[in-house]
């Protein structure tokens, strides 16, 4: 895991008052209880709770933040500043903010962090019942907000723990797809290409007719490849070389035109 650069930290509020806070109006507004710390100057808001964190992290690793807090205030002053003026994040979710936060005040600490320990089993290995798939939503949840504001090291780590973890070539894809992850299709393509069962009817679905229909096409130029080296396993890797030139050639056609190279749905 990346070294990240400690910055000052106070021990968070988990009281339960600090559930609630009131504005200048004495509007009580919901804080969260774990990431609310009370000598910190800037509050954000996330789908109605309101954070109170440090920015050290947050414009260190990504420019979007950087450049928010690099911007001169507005007439009425910073936002962030009080709770009846926080930071608005629209569109992030609380589970997805909390990943982040979880990574940056725990993620840095790995003797010390369940949170890191859990991110660096690999495969799932030594997961309870439940907790692998706790593990890989959290890690979505990391994906996406690292997506949305560029934080490049944390999506290029989550990226990496995904694909330990998701095993099942038509998952990658939809997720490669949602996350513009244009790494991963490649290789998926070539792993739906190269087994023994054809894509069925709900993977079909799933994909869309104009990839079914592109990946139908490797396997039938393959076919014969896997016809003759069936049952000898040595030659395994000469059908999966031939199915990476095709999907090349098929999959991601070279045009003079700029365009999409993903098989659309």
């Amino acid at each position: 895991m990346a070294e990240l650069e400690p910055f000052p930290t106070s021990a968070p509020n988990d009281s339960d008052a600090s559930t609630k806070a009131k504005d200048d109006a004495g509007h009580e507004a919901q804080v969260h209880s774990k990431y609310f710390f009370e000598d910190v100057p800037v509050i954000f808001e996330v789908e109605g709770v309101l954070f109170k964190v440090h920015t050290h992290f947050l414009t260190k690793h990504s420019p979007v933040f950087d450049t928010m807090f690099s911007c001169p205030p507005g007439e009425d002053g910073p936002e962030g500043q009080s709770v009846d003026r926080p930071i608005p994040l629209p569109g992030v979710t609380v589970k997805e903010w909390e990943a982040l936060l979880d990574f940056f005040y725990e993620g840095m600490h790995p003797p010390h962090s369940s949170f890191t320990q859990l991110l660096l089993q690999e495969r799932g290995r030594g997961f309870k019942r439940g907790e692998k798939k706790e593990v890989i939503d959290r890690l979505m949840a990391l994906l996406s907000i690292s997506t949305r504001f560029d934080f490049e090291m944390i999506r290029s780590m989550a990226m990496d723990a995904l694909v330990k973890r998701v095993p099942d070539p038509i998952e990658r894809i939809l997720i490669a797809r949602k996350y513009e992850l244009d790494e991963w299709l490649h290789p998926a393509y070539v792993q739906l290409c190269v087994r023994e069962a054809a894509l069925n009817e709900d993977e079909g679905i799933q994909l869309g007719i104009r990839t079914t229909v592109a990946l139908a096409k490797v396997r039938e130029l393959i076919a014969p490849k896997r016809t003759s080296i069936y049952g000898n396993a040595s030659l395994s890797p000469v059908l999966a070389e031939a199915a990476k030139e095709l999907v090349t050639r098929v999959c991601f056609p070279v045009t003079e035109e700029v365009q999409d190279n993903t098989p659309s749905t």
